[in-house]
Formats: structure tokens, sequence, C-alpha cells
């Protein structure tokens, strides 16, 4: 299910009840604004917790997410993106992660 799907389900759900998105916004601790751009499909990420938010609110349950789109959101994906902008060859987060976990840097990534 994607945030697309998400706010469909949501604007279906809270018209069902009868709360206008000012009411659904203050139950959620969400904004307004969030909530149309939520259910007009025009956010492009909104996080794990404010979804969960507006689902409880609404007796919905949590979605299963786009993982695809979540891995490259990854802590290590992402501090490894970082990472490697002064090197020829970018750093894999495999990479990272091991050295990390060895306190060994591979030779190729040594700093200059």
């Amino acid at each position: 299910m994607n945030l697309i799907d998400i706010g469909h389900s949501v604007r279906v759900r809270r018209s069902e009840l009868g709360l206008s998105q000012a009411q659904l916004a203050h139950l959620s601790g969400q904004s307004r604004q969030t909530l149309v751009g939520l259910e007009n499909g025009t956010l492009s990420d909104l996080g794990v917790n404010r979804v969960g938010q507006v689902m409880t609110v609404l007796g919905l349950d949590s979605p299963k997410l786009d993982t695809q789109a979540r891995r490259k959101k990854r802590g290590l994906w992402m501090a490894a993106k970082t990472a490697s902008v002064s090197y020829a060859q970018e750093l894999a987060p495999e990479t990272l992660e091991q050295a990390l976990a060895s306190g060994e840097v591979p030779a190729s990534f040594a700093p200059h």
C-alpha cells in the first residue's frame, strides 16, 4: 500500500465517521494541510509514526508499507551516500557496516 492508497482510505473513513479534516487533524496531532495533502495524494512522504497516528484515530489497520521506498532511507545507506562525497567510487552500505563493526577502513577508502 502506498501513500496515495492510504490517503484514499483516510478520506473514505473520515467521511464515514462524519469528521472534518480540521477535527481529524486535531485528534491525530497533524496539521490540516498535512491531511489535505495526504487525502489528495500530493504528499511525497509522511513518516510512519504520523501515518500511524491518523490511522489509529480512524480505527484503521496500519498498512503494509512499500519496503523498497523505505529501504532507500536506511541509516547505513544514507551514511554511506554522504560519506562517499570525496571518493572516486561510491561507498556501499555493506562496506560502511563492516568498517564500523571492525574499526578497519578498506585501503581504497582511507583518508587522503
